[in-house]
């Protein structure tokens, strides 16, 4: 790596109160590449990218807020990810749908899952090119039946 490229570091997004007001104190963030894009906000807050770092105690309290929100809930599993990932920073996919999965409302009005299956008849290009054949099972009327307990049906 040369002097001029940037290490690449993933920002962290699972945070706690106690980890950001660490950073706070020891006076983070310092211009170093680990944290690039985080800043802290006027009010005492931190922000990536303009965005709210939301601690992980939080995150439940705020994605109750946002779902009860009736210009944000009810929609699909992506559309409110997409939301709240364009409004705040360190809640991810998989924590979005941990809480839609276990919200009443969501599984309730959720599209339900639909298998489709593919049907493509098979047809014939001449006579008795394909057959079909049926086993009868007869033995309950056999007596009936001169005795017959299987019968066979070809078309």
């Amino acid at each position: 790596m040369t002097e001029n490229q940037k290490p690449k570091v993933r920002f962290h997004y699972a945070w706690t109160r106690k980890q950001l007001a660490w950073f706070k104190r020891m006076g983070y963030p310092k211009g170093t590449t680990k944290f690039d894009g985080v800043a802290v906000g006027a009010d005492g807050k931190f922000y990536y990218k303009d965005r709210p770092i939301i601690p992980k105690e939080d995150i439940e309290a705020l994605l109750d807020k946002e779902y009860a929100d009736a210009t944000t809930g009810l929609k699909s599993q992506q559309a409110f990810f997409k939301h709240i990932q364009g409004k705040y920073a360190g809640i991810s996919r998989a924590r979005v749908e941990r809480y839609l999965m276990g919200n009443e409302v969501y599984q309730k009005h959720r599209p339900a899952i639909q298998h489709t299956s593919i049907v493509r008849p098979i047809t014939a290009s001449r006579p008795y090119e394909r057959l079909q054949i049926d086993l009868i099972d007869m033995q309950k009327i056999a007596g009936h039946n001169r005795g017959f307990h299987w019968g066979i049906d070809c078309d």
